[in-house]
């Protein structure tokens, strides 16, 4: 994506998974597809999102970072960029600052048993496993499973 819609484009994935588990449990309602009846089509409703999204993806671009950064193949992730920019100078630009972003962000290679015992990285670690546990044990699966009798104790049917 262009840089100047990067932040904005990246909020797009989340937003979507919000608006999946609203939709989940909107149709997981007893009167919509939540009940004994209609279970099976419930169940069945998440072929066609995925359907679409693998017919989708045959016709995306490789990514052209991914492609220059990591695999170091600039043909193809030139020939990618000029697919989605049309433009050779947009292009000659975003390889070059792909080349600054990649002479920038050169990692030392580390193995996990380094990474662990590192006294640089050990905050960020840390912070990491403690925010994925209390994310993991915050019980948040069990308020989008009761959710539905959360509101009707609440009076709302």
């Amino acid at each position: 994506a262009p840089i100047n819609l990067r932040g904005g484009i990246g909020v797009l994935n989340q937003l979507a998974v919000t608006f999946g588990i609203f939709l989940s449990q909107i149709l997981g309602l007893s009167e919509v597809l939540g009940n004994d009846d209609n279970w099976a089509w419930l169940m069945a409703f998440i072929t066609f999102p995925t359907a679409l999204n693998i017919l989708i993806l045959l016709f995306c671009p490789m990514s052209p970072r991914f492609l220059y950064i990591s695999q170091n193949r600039e043909g193809d992730a030139r020939k990618e960029l000029y697919r989605l920019r049309r433009d050779d100078d947009e292009v000659d630009n975003e390889i070059q600052e792909m080349e600054e972003e990649k002479k920038a962000e050169k990692e030392p290679d580390m193995s996990v048993w380094d990474v662990l015992t590192s006294k640089s990285l050990r905050i960020s670690l840390i912070i990491g496993i403690v925010m994925h546990l209390s994310q993991q044990l915050s019980g948040i699966v069990a308020i989008f499973y009761y959710a539905v009798t959360f509101f009707q104790s609440a009076g709302i049917e």
